[in-house]
C-alpha cells in the first residue's frame, strides 16, 4: 500500500471537530482519505492522540463560542428576551392582584375601607396592565386609512 502525502491537518481536523458519527473506521472510508491502520498510527496517544485532541475540543467548544462577536450580541439579545419576560411576569401578577383585591372591594363593599370610585380606577388599572402584558388592546380605536392622506399614514406608521 503506497504512503498517504495528503493533508494531514484536513483529516485531524475532520475527526476532532465531528460529530460521534466520525470515528477513524469512517473517516478512512471517506474519498481521498488515507488507509485506517494509517489513520490508527497516526492518531495514537503515542503520536498526535487526536481523541485527547477531540476531548479538549469539546471541552472548550462553549468558550470558544462565547469569544465569538456573534455569540455575544446573541447572548445580549437573550438577556434583554429573559428581563423583558421577567418583567412581563412581574407585571401580569401584580394587576392580577390589584384586580383581585378590586373585586374583593366590589364584593364586599365596606365605606370605610375603600370608596367605589377606588375599587373601579384599581380595576381600570388592573384590566390595563394585564392587558398589556399580554400584548392586547387597551383601549377601542377604528381608523378609516381609506381616507387618510400619505402623510397622515406615516404619521400612524412613525407613531
Amino acid at each position: 500500500m503506497a504512503k498517504f502525502n495528503g493533508d494531514w491537518k484536513q483529516w485531524r481536523d475532520r475527526f476532532i471537530s465531528g460529530g460521534d458519527e466520525v470515528t477513524l473506521r469512517w473517516l478512512s472510508e471517506q474519498p481521498g482519505a488515507p488507509s485506517y491502520s494509517s489513520i490508527r498510527k497516526r492518531s495514537a496517544p503515542s503520536n498526535e492522540d487526536w481523541d485527547e485532541q477531540r476531548r479538549n475540543y469539546r471541552n472548550n467548544l462553549g468558550t470558544l463560542a462565547a469569544i465569538s462577536p456573534d455569540a455575544q450580541a446573541a447572548a445580549r439579545q437573550v438577556s434583554k428576551i429573559i428581563d423583558s419576560a421577567e418583567m412581563m411576569t412581574r407585571h401580569s401578577k401584580a394587576a392580577k392582584l390589584i384586580g383581585s383585591i378590586a373585586i374583593k372591594a366590589f364584593q364586599s363593599y365596606d365605606p370605610a375601607s375603600l370608596k367605589p370610585s377606588e375599587a373601579t380606577a384599581m380595576m381600570k388599572l388592573a384590566v390595563e396592565v394585564e392587558r398589556l402584558t399580554e400584548g392586547l388592546a387597551t383601549e377601542r380605536r377604528e381608523i378609516d386609512v381609506s381616507k387618510l392622506s400619505d402623510e397622515e399614514l406615516e404619521m400612524l406608521i412613525d407613531g
